[in-house]
């Protein structure tokens, strides 16, 4: 059982606004505000009156009997909601994007130049634009190591 004393008293405020969404029936309060708000209503004349007519409207609700929905309802609410995607069609979306990325990965190795292919280009008498292209793309994929190597200016 809780210590009276280690209790953090609630609000009237607060205490109204449990019986309103709750009801009078402190065992479905939030079981972190039951006992503070048991210990407010015990102080509080106007709190007791309060959740004695939350209590009321508890019964009151209580006493009516079960509305049964409509025996097309259930029909209705299904056929309104979004179907949902076949497991078959997200695997084939899937397995086409790995297929797609594999592909994509391994032939982009082949688009990146060669050191042949630079030093072919590079070992031309009129190094000019397409040279430093190919040095440019190089050190982009990464490539340029084999350049520093050489002391390539």
């Amino acid at each position: 059982m809780t210590n009276p004393a280690s209790i953090i008293p609630l609000s009237p405020e607060r205490v109204q606004t449990l019986l309103e969404a709750y009801g009078g029936d402190p065992a479905r309060w939030p079981i972190a505000e039951r006992n503070a708000a048991l210990a407010a209503i015990a102080n509080s004349p106007a709190l007791q009156s309060q959740q004695k007519a939350a209590q009321d409207l508890d019964a009151a609700l209580g006493s009516y009997p079960p509305i049964e929905p409509a025996p097309d309802l259930r029909a209705k609410v299904l056929a309104g909601r979004p179907k949902p995607l076949q497991l078959t069609k997200v695997a084939a979306a899937m397995a086409a994007s790995a297929v797609l990325g594999v592909t994509l990965g391994l032939g982009a190795a082949d688009l990146a130049p060669t050191r042949q292919s630079v030093m072919a280009t590079v070992a031309q008498p009129d190094l000019e634009e397409p040279a430093a292209e190919a040095l440019v793309l190089a050190a982009l994929v990464g490539e340029t190591e084999p350049f520093l190597e050489e002391g390539f200016p």
